[in-house]
């Protein structure tokens, strides 16, 4: 179990990672100037926040709130915040790119995904099953894909 903040949670590819990444056992932290689509969620396991990350003073909160929700420390940090991904390069550290996850990377246009090799040595078998179809899916649709 991770525990992951996302930013860019109230609509779009954030949103959908907050269920995704829940429902595989995460603890989520999901940061959205707007925290009322994740709330109607109703997920135990996630936290909303609101939180607009383009604000200091905004973001010097984050830590109390892990702190008031007993997180000691935080896994993976993945941001969505509304601008392209169109033609960008994707940096993933924490967890290895799910099928799930490369669906939405390749509808918003990412044409690079790296991730840390360190991501697959604690991921589930289920997460490393779907890493083959992830590579298939990546290949097919030409995105190159490297762990570092």
């Amino acid at each position: 179990m991770k525990n992951i903040i996302i930013t860019g949670t109230s609509r779009g590819i954030g949103y959908e990672m907050v269920a995704i990444l829940a429902q595989a056992g995460h603890n989520v932290l999901a940061l959205s100037r707007n925290a009322a689509p994740v709330s109607g969620l109703e997920i135990t396991n996630c936290h909303c926040f609101s939180c607009d990350i383009t604000d200091p003073d905004a973001i010097k909160k984050v830590p109390l709130f892990l702190k008031e929700k007993g997180w000691k420390h935080v896994d993976v940090l993945m941001t969505f915040n509304g601008t392209s991904l169109n033609g960008s390069t994707v940096y993933v550290y924490g967890l290895p790119v799910c099928s799930e996850c490369a669906k939405g990377l390749i509808q918003v246009g990412v044409k690079q995904i790296v991730m840390s090799e360190h991501s697959m040595e604690d991921a589930p078998e289920k997460w490393i099953e779907s890493c083959e179809l992830t590579v298939a899916m990546l290949n097919e649709a030409g995105i190159h894909w490297k762990t570092v």
